[in-house]
């Protein structure tokens, strides 16, 4: 199963007051193509609960935000959100390492990315999945856009 979407959008104030800032995971991906690691995705930030992974190669940030494509490895717990088009978001997991802070807000300028979790509730609700693809009784499902 493959799901795609953008776990992190740039500039826009989420629901904790954090506003990610473009190039803030510059540094990241950078050093995952140079070690050629993964990210683990997790549901809901549980970290007893790995679900998938992102390959290094398959982060990305464009002028919106920080796109993904993952990889999940435990079909069975997000299918039926699919299947009964229950929206699922996207959420990161991080280390601050420049933050500018204001009387209302924290701007992220860079960030050290450790997770990125398919939640229920996302802090940044413009952070959803935009496209899915999976086999399933020997047919090829695809969908996007919740």
């Amino acid at each position: 199963m493959i799901l795609k979407g953008y776990a992190s959008i740039f500039g826009n104030t989420d629901m904790l007051h954090d506003i990610v800032c473009k190039g803030a995971f510059k540094n990241t991906l950078k050093e995952l193509i140079r070690s050629k690691n993964s990210i683990p995705v997790y549901f809901n930030h549980n970290y007893n609960n790995l679900i998938g992974y992102i390959k290094y190669n398959n982060l990305k940030e464009d002028r919106i935000g920080l796109k993904v494509k993952i990889n999940i490895i435990k079909k069975d717990l997000i299918l039926p959100y699919l299947e009964y088009n229950i929206k699922l978001g996207l959420s990161i997991g991080y280390d601050k390492k420049n933050v500018e802070y204001t009387s209302i807000n924290r701007k992220l300028n860079t960030v050290e990315l450790k997770e990125i979790s398919i939640v229920i509730e996302p802090a940044n609700t413009l952070c959803r999945l935009t496209s899915w693809n999976y086999i399933k009784d020997n047919k090829y499902i695809v969908g996007g856009i919740q």
